[in-house]
């Protein structure tokens, strides 16, 4: 065998011999061998927010009317209306507003949390009163 292909081997061997000793480390941190004493419980982590996810164009909000249960959910607006800016706000309907956001050119998507108790929410945008999402919670 001529000097490279026995460097080339070397080399090789090298590489197998790294990825063995690696691959029983690795197994062997995954087999603890700390009591279950000694181990702190994990938190269980809270539920993910629902998303609801909505679409302004020049026809207004697509959906333009959904229902869902109450609970914490994530809005994602999406500006398809080609307009400079808008003004988008969450209300409950004869009650407070939850949210409002200026949204400009740069700022194409909105996303924002709130939680929604039973009863009936309007998103809107300033910009055209004829844009409206009517969003109806019921009980879970």
């Amino acid at each position: 065998m001529n000097r490279k292909k026995v460097f080339l081997f070397a080399i090789g061997g090298a590489v197998l011999l790294c990825a063995t000793f690696a691959t029983a480390i690795i197994r062997s941190s995954a087999h603890d061998t700390r009591s279950s004493a000694d181990e702190t419980p994990a938190r269980p982590r809270p539920p993910q927010p629902t998303i609801i996810s909505l679409r302004l164009t020049r026809n207004g909000f697509e959906p333009a009317q959904l229902t869902v249960p109450a609970g914490e959910y994530s809005f994602a607006i999406n500006n398809r209306t080609e307009r400079r800016s808008l003004q988008l706000s969450l209300d409950r309907q004869n009650g407070p507003r939850l949210k409002q956001v200026k949204m400009d050119l740069e700022k194409l998507n909105w996303h924002g949390r709130a939680m929604l108790t039973p009863g009936r929410y309007i998103v809107s945008a300033a910009e055209d009163p004829r844009w409206l999402c009517e969003i109806t919670v019921t009980t879970p």
